[in-house]
């Protein structure tokens, strides 16, 4: 009897065992697939199914966009380097004019002084109000004295040579003594100058002075007066050159009237022996100072002239 019932159930066991496995065959997904070809039509196979291929997203365009294009796309081939693009927003260099330094005073002067200063100089800053008092006592147009100003920015000061140059520009539009007085009234003590704010005070057109400040040759120019202010031993700040007789440092007023009173003397003798009026000072300064005279006067330098009648001497 055990026996019987023991086959029984192995025959329920096994009979279960296989209703089992069909009901899964039948609830069971289709063959999986190996590649796309297993697949019909447009369907991919992912995973092991095939599935339908999904849609790229549309890319939004711009209006009025353009593609730009690689250099490397579009840089010739033919061993020419392409030439340098210009950097935006920035215009030609101006030309420069060629200047006489700037003067101040008597058309014909018979006594010139010539300052070698630097703008940060607080000495030279102190000599401007003494030397305007000069021009306007003597400097009057028919009157026997001229100041000039040649520039000599110390390396010890910051902003001195950029200060000489935005002056050297300004004075290819004619307004030096303004920016001059810019520069010298208004910027406070090692601090930088408020350029465009100084020029348009001094009435220059900014863009075009904006444009002769960044002039190489213009930098060229500033840099060679210091060179020959060091050349005649003007070292330091201020030196003053009374038709080419150094005077280094500040001066009183007594000084320079002294100063003044000694060269009208020799003026004076050189009118009574014929002199031109407007050769004398030059004259002075060669005989007083010939490597002064080299240095700034000399292209000047002409043939004489045929003796004339003495000019009348001035007190």
């Amino acid at each position: 009897m055990r026996a019987m019932t023991h086959t029984f159930d192995r025959l329920l066991t096994s009979a279960a065992l296989a209703f089992c496995i069909i009901v899964s065959a039948c609830s069971s997904q289709p063959a999986g697939c190996g590649s796309d070809n297993d697949c019909k039509g447009d369907r991919i196979c992912e995973a092991s199914q095939c599935v339908e291929p999904k849609k790229a997203p549309a890319v939004a365009s711009t209006p009025n966009e353009t593609v730009k294009p690689n250099v490397k796309d579009v840089t010739k081939t033919d061993g020419k380097k392409p030439a340098a693009a210009a950097p935006e927003n920035q215009a030609p260099l101006p030309a420069l004019k060629a200047q006489p330094a700037p003067r101040l005073g008597a058309k014909e002067p018979l006594v010139v002084i010539t300052e070698f200063g630097d703008f940060q100089c607080s000495f030279c800053r102190r000599s401007t109000a003494l030397i305007r008092a000069l021009i306007q006592q003597h400097g009057k147009p028919d009157g026997v004295l001229a100041y000039e100003w040649r520039h000599n920015p110390l390396t010890s000061h910051a902003h001195a040579k950029q200060m000489a140059i935005a002056a050297a520009a300004a004075h290819q539009q004619n307004h030096f003594w303004q920016m001059h007085d810019q520069l010298f009234g208004n910027t406070p003590k090692n601090k930088a100058p408020a350029w465009d704010d100084y020029a348009r005070k001094a009435g220059v057109d900014v863009s075009l002075w904006n444009g002769h400040r960044r002039h190489p040759l213009l930098e060229q120019r500033v840099q060679k007066e210091r060179e020959t202010a060091l050349t005649l031993g003007a070292k330091g700040t201020p030196a003053f050159f009374i038709n080419g007789r150094l005077l280094l440092g500040f001066q009183d007023a007594k000084t320079f009237e002294k100063e003044l009173k000694a060269e009208l003397v020799k003026a004076n003798a050189l009118l009574a022996k014929g002199t031109e009026r407007a050769e004398v000072a030059e004259t002075l300064e060669k005989t007083n100072n010939p490597a002064f005279f080299q240095a700034l006067r000399s292209a000047k330098v002409q043939a004489s002239p045929a003796p004339k009648a003495p000019s009348a001497a001035v007190q």
